[in-house]
C-alpha cells in the first residue's frame, strides 16, 4: 500500500537559533522517498550541523515522541556552516515503514560559546504520512 504526506500549517517552536525550518514535500512522496528541506538562520550566531543528524518525531497521546527508525540511516560526521541569515537546502529520507501520523524533525545546531560548545535545537513544521 502506498502512503502519502502533506504539509501542516503547524508552526515549529522558536529557540535561541531564530531561523524559519520548513519541511517542503516533493509531490508524490512516499515513505521510503527523499524529502527536501530549507533552513534559514535569522540569527546573528554562526552555527554547525549535519542534515543527517536529526531525530524523528511522531505525535501521540504523550505529546511528540521519537521515532525507532530502525537503523536504516547512515550519516557522515560532516559540519555544515551556517552563517548568520544563510539559507541552505538539503533532503533527507524516511522508512518505507513509517505509519500514517502526524511527523516533525528535531535538529540540533551546535554553536561555540566560550571555550564550550552548545546545541540549539528545533524542530520543523510538522507534516502528515496518509494511508
Amino acid at each position: 500500500m502506498s502512503r502519502r504526506a502533506e504539509q501542516s500549517s503547524a508552526p515549529g517552536r522558536r529557540d535561541s537559533l531564530r531561523r524559519a525550518h520548513s519541511v517542503r514535500l516533493i509531490p508524490g512522496y512516499a515513505p521510503g522517498a527523499r524529502v527536501e528541506f530549507a533552513v534559514h538562520n535569522q540569527s546573528e550566531v554562526e552555527y554547525v550541523w549535519n542534515p543527517c543528524l536529526r531525530t524523528l518525531e511522531r505525535l501521540g497521546t504523550a505529546g511528540w515522541v521519537a521515532v525507532d527508525e530502525g537503523g536504516e540511516r547512515v550519516c557522515t560526521l560532516e559540519g555544515w556552516l551556517l552563517r548568520p541569515d544563510q539559507r541552505t537546502d538539503a533532503t533527507t529520507g524516511f522508512a518505507a515503514s513509517l505509519p500514517p501520523g502526524h511527523y516533525r524533525l528535531r535538529y540540533g545546531f551546535w554553536r561555540a560559546v566560550g571555550e564550550s560548545t552548545v546545541a540549539d535545537y528545533q524542530v520543523s513544521n510538522s507534516f502528515r504520512v496518509m494511508p
